[in-house]
């Protein structure tokens, strides 16, 4: 299986960090794609292996170097963001030679675009971000929103949302588990305790043993555990 190529974009000055080695090209623009907001398309007859070291470029210097090292033809589409400076919002990739769009396909669906920027929405409106930071992947997903035929995003936007539905009646069902198992516990940690109790009052001998075993059993337990964790770090050596 191939590991991922190391790819890094800053949403708040617009640069793009890759560290290729002897990696896919779809699959380096779909990591793109997924972290800048970008629409990518490109013909699977552009598909070849890259190596490649960029640290902190600027997207747009990045995605030329990018299409120059892949021996690829390319071309970038622009957009406006919200204070109406000119921003990258697109890619399209075609072999060498050739800059015909009829093969062209997206690197990575839009509706799993579309989930990967509302699930970043709702972690930064957990984690509370300052409102002045910039964020250059969601002006570049808004400006490719407005673009948007009105009735493709509105179908994109319903199966969004019954997907984040069916995740929080998912987490929801979890959680109830997972307190029901708490609640389990609880019960059953009273009910010993009460019966400790009530032994210690009746039988103060029978209970002073009964401390002693239970205090030898977590020794025995622990030595099991200790010594099954050895052996797996001898295996591992």
């Amino acid at each position: 299986m191939e590991s991922a190529p190391l790819i890094r974009y800053s949403t708040e000055d617009n640069r793009l960090s890759i560290q290729a080695n002897n990696h896919s090209l779809d699959m380096i623009l779909s990591l793109i794609s997924l972290q800048t907001g970008m629409e990518i398309f490109m013909s699977p007859l552009s598909e070849t292996k890259v190596s490649l070291t960029l640290e902190d470029r600027d997207l747009d210097q990045a995605l030329k170097q990018l299409a120059k090292v892949s021996g690829v033809n390319h071309m970038l589409i622009y957009g406006k963001s919200n204070d109406m400076e000119t921003v990258v919002i697109g890619m399209k990739v075609f072999p060498k030679g050739s800059f015909s769009s009829a093969n062209l396909q997206r690197v990575v669906p839009v509706e799993l675009e579309a989930i990967t920027q509302s699930n970043k929405e709702a972690k930064e409106a957990k984690n509370a971000p300052e409102a002045d930071i910039r964020d250059y992947a969601k002006q570049r997903w808004n400006e490719r929103l407005s673009l948007m035929p009105v009735e493709k995003r509105e179908k994109m936007e319903t199966k969004i949302e019954e997907r984040l539905e069916r995740k929080a009646a998912s987490v929801q069902k979890r959680n109830e588990k997972t307190e029901k198992r708490t609640q389990q516990k609880l019960k059953h940690a009273t009910q010993r305790k009460a019966r400790e109790e009530v032994l210690r009052a009746e039988n103060p001998e029978k209970y002073e043993l009964y401390l002693q075993q239970r205090k030898e059993n977590r020794q025995q337990a622990l030595e099991i555990y200790q010594q099954h964790t050895q052996e797996n770090e001898q295996k591992v050596n």
